[in-house]
């Protein structure tokens, strides 16, 4: 029976910059330990805590735009978490769809 093997291509990785961080001993020797119990290099624990970095400046841009938009609504109500957001949605959809007729699908 022959079979198809699907290649893909990899995927293109951006541009690296190598650069120097110092930190105090003991940071590093902890980093170096948890990098050591996760079976990964330093530049992966490195690469990690900047992408969760990010990811929070994300989120908490999101939470300030929708602070901002919602200051703009006159709400009054600033969300904490993103079940807060989840609810703010949901109540904001129950709004628009309560005000159109039964059986009207278009927006």
């Amino acid at each position: 029976m022959m079979q198809m093997v699907m290649h893909m291509d990899a995927p293109k990785r951006e541009p690296t910059k190598a650069i120097t961080v110092r930190v105090p001993e003991g940071e590093y020797d902890a980093l170096k330990a948890y990098a050591e119990t996760r079976k990964v290099s330093l530049n992966m624990v490195v690469l990690d805590a900047i992408a969760e970095h990010t990811a929070r400046l994300e989120r908490q841009a999101a939470l300030d735009d929708i602070a901002a938009f919602q200051k703009r609504l006159g709400k009054t109500t600033e969300p904490t978490s993103v079940e807060d957001l989840y609810e703010i949605r949901r109540a904001r959809t129950v709004q628009f769809t309560s005000d159109r007729p039964k059986g009207d699908t278009q927006r």
